[in-house]
């Protein structure tokens, strides 16, 4: 009998592709989401994890070899605005969910972000200072510690843009992006942004390759090298074959009270991903190249 993975919102555009891998390597995958994934063939728990009450129901029914969650609040700017929604959804159910891990000796591999650091220094290690300069990203430190604090055997992924289609259309920036060229109307991409992106499959092979690895701790995946997002943008649209001409970069705008505080240097260093993993971060335009031919 293969080994059941447990994916905590695994109906939303890194779930479709680590469904996928899942399958591939030979474990069973279990979607635990508040809504039904794309496909039928998925086994599905309806599941909200802000409801801490539930989470031990669900790990004695679904009996999971290991467990990913990938269910966060995401949106930076509603962040600022829901700060007990945010709390409820990226720290206080982790922490739960790493506790009942703990409890049932279950491997737990959680994601968090590039946004825990405060993005004036060149690149961050995984020992590098946190300090986050908005409530998306200091909710994500936050989950990280109460994830690592509570479940031993945990990992906590960080991760600086992700790149691929959604299958459908999810919350994907690459999706949103080809539409706006497809309208051929003006995006405008801050050039003083630097990440270090990783392409979804990459992503999805090293999350799968880490629930029978002794790892545990802060792990951080990702290119060999960082661009703006500007320069993402620009190299996206090329590898696109679309007229990168509508493509501007924006000026930035430090009183704009409608867009939270961005950290500017999201270039994280992964080296030790490169010395643990077989999985192997790729150099930039390899990252790009992959994304734009995802499926």
């Amino acid at each position: 009998m293969s080994q059941t993975i447990l994916i905590i919102g695994g109906n939303g555009f890194v779930g479709t592709y680590l469904v996928k891998e899942v399958l591939k390597q030979g474990f069973t995958p279990i979607i635990a989401s508040r809504q039904k994934p794309h496909s039928q063939a998925v086994s599905w728990i309806k599941f909200d994890l802000s409801d801490i009450d539930s989470i031990e129901s669900i790990i004695e029914q679904s009996k999971p070899h290991a467990v990913i969650n990938l269910a966060a609040i995401s949106d930076v700017d509603l962040a600022e605005r829901e700060i007990d929604l945010i709390d409820a959804i990226n720290v206080q159910g982790p922490a739960e969910l790493a506790k009942v891990c703990q409890q049932h000796s279950i491997k737990l591999i959680h994601m968090s972000s590039d946004a825990v650091f405060e993005g004036s220094a060149e690149s961050y290690s995984e020992d590098s200072e946190t300090k986050p300069v908005n409530q998306y990203g200091r909710s994500k430190l936050e989950s990280e510690v109460v994830v690592l604090n509570n479940c031993s055997s945990a990992v906590a992924i960080r991760v600086s843009l992700i790149l691929g289609w959604g299958i459908p259309e999810k919350n994907s920036f690459l999706n949103k992006f080809v539409h706006i060229l497809n309208t051929k109307k003006e995006i405008k991409l801050p050039q003083d942004e630097f990440r270090t992106p990783i392409d979804v499959m990459t992503l999805a092979k090293s999350l799968v390759e880490l629930i029978n690895h002794s790892f545990s701790g802060v792990l951080h995946l990702g290119s060999l090298e960082s661009k703006s997002r500007f320069e993402i943008g620009m190299a996206l649209a090329k590898e696109l074959d679309f007229d990168a001409q509508s493509i501007l970069p924006s000026d930035p705008n430090p009183n704009d009270t409608n867009r939270a505080p961005r950290h500017k240097n999201g270039i994280l260093n992964v080296q030790k991903a490169q010395s643990i993993l077989q999985t192997k971060m790729c150099p930039i335009d390899e990252t790009i190249q992959r994304a734009a031919k995802t499926v």
